[in-house]
């Protein structure tokens, strides 16, 4: 069944990710930081909706978006709409370590991908984009 192969691969390619992550990421900066970071880069995301999809309270949720506020990576913008809520926004220097990290793993992980002929590449290429159309990153179901 495709949804074995896919449970069995993950794990995989997400214990590479997390390597990458924590030899890479700046002195200070968590993983899930980085990825509140991430998220907000990809859409503003809300905290209510960052703290469910990584798992955590809505209370550490909102000390990994103070510290990141105090590093100057996120600010946060009053919601004009509803002043009980508002808008997470990335900063330039949030931005240039999403892009730096982003770098690095695609680094390595091209580097396990070049062990495979160009016809696999373009096969597995072909796959994740079919992936990606049907699980969507940022999206709030």
């Amino acid at each position: 069944m495709l949804a074995t192969h896919l449970l069995d691969t993950l794990p995989s390619v997400m214990n590479e990710w997390r390597k990458v992550m924590s030899e890479g990421l700046p002195d200070g900066l968590s993983v899930n930081q980085y990825r509140v970071l991430y998220f907000v880069h990809a859409g503003q995301c809300s905290q209510a909706f960052l703290a469910k999809y990584l798992g955590v309270t809505p209370a550490a949720m909102s000390k990994m978006v103070d510290a990141l506020v105090d590093k100057k990576m996120l600010d946060r913008k009053a919601n004009t709409q509803d002043r009980r809520h508002t808008h997470l926004v990335i900063t330039p220097a949030g931005k240039r370590i999403v892009h730096q990290m982003r770098l690095q793993v695609e680094k390595r992980m091209q580097i396990h991908l070049d062990a495979l002929s160009q016809n696999q590449q373009k096969e597995i290429e072909r796959a994740l984009l079919l992936l990606q159309s049907v699980f969507s990153v940022t999206g709030e179901k």
